[in-house]
């Protein structure tokens, strides 16, 4: 909890992720104004806003460096903060309409409202969440990706604890590491 410590830290890929970690456990936004580059102080404004469940940190995130066109860190920040904070509301403040119907979907929790989302992997995270949520392993039989297929399964066995869901899952490793998390409770 002690940013002294990190600004003690002479390697730069090192230095900034403590920052930004002490941030979010102090929650202070402060600590994020020492960081140099834009990217990993914008993660650092997500964390601290997570933290803090304040929507308004959100919105001094700004978008110029070429990482953040890829990263949509405010919109992300806001979406994490209405389900940190429980607040549907939020989700008005998104930009990027695939964030946005994601963000919404988090509360409808419904396979429907993952699919408006045209982004494939949003959609697909959208319907693993909702499948997580509501424990619904319909959900996961009907998602294409295998990959993301047994994650949805693997996330809502562990929810039910359920090994009999582990058994759908195609990945050998997957569904045996399954079975013994539940086995030996590393349920996530």
């Amino acid at each position: 909890g002690d940013v002294t410590a990190c600004e003690e830290i002479t390697d730069e890929f090192t230095k900034e992720p403590c920052m930004i970690e002490v941030a979010k456990v102090k929650q202070d936004k402060a600590v994020c104004d020492k960081i140099s580059e834009e990217y990993n102080r914008n993660q650092c404004l997500k964390g601290v806003a997570v933290a803090k469940q304040d929507g308004t940190i959100c919105s001094e995130i700004k978008a110029e460096s070429t990482l953040e066109l890829f990263g949509n860190t405010k919109d992300e920040c806001f979406r994490e903060v209405a389900l940190a904070k429980n607040d549907e509301n939020l989700c008005q403040q998104v930009e990027n309409d695939d964030v946005k119907n994601w963000c919404l979907a988090s509360f409808e929790k419904t396979e429907e409202s993952c699919n408006k989302i045209q982004d494939a992997s949003m959609k697909l995270d959208c319907l693993i969440l909702v499948a997580e949520e509501t424990q619904d392993v319909s959900i996961c039989e009907n998602i294409v990706s295998l990959g993301k297929k047994d994650e949805c399964f693997r996330k809502v066995a562990f929810v039910m604890k359920d090994k009999a869901i582990c058994e759908k899952i195609l990945d050998g490793y997957t569904k045996d590491s399954c079975s013994w998390d539940i086995d030996y409770g590393f349920i996530e």
